[in-house]
């Protein structure tokens, strides 16, 4: 379980959500402030590219997933 991981599992704990939160990583270009890309992170250290809606438009698997 990576650093991101165990934050994410003690903020689930503190405020008692029943579900998996769902976290969206928007990535912002510098100087626009146009989002270029969102990410939303996946147990197991996976992340999925979404769209704006939230809809999930491909599968990624991180470097730390593919080395175990």
């Amino acid at each position: 379980m990576n650093g991101l991981q165990r934050r994410l599992s003690k903020l689930e704990g503190s405020i008692g959500a029943g579900e998996q939160l769902s976290i969206i990583i928007q990535l912002i270009e510098p100087g626009t402030m146009r989002i270029t890309s969102r990410l939303r992170l996946i147990p197991g250290g996976d992340s999925v590219k979404v769209d704006q809606d939230g809809n999930e438009i491909e599968a990624r698997t991180t470097a730390l997933a593919a080395r175990q």
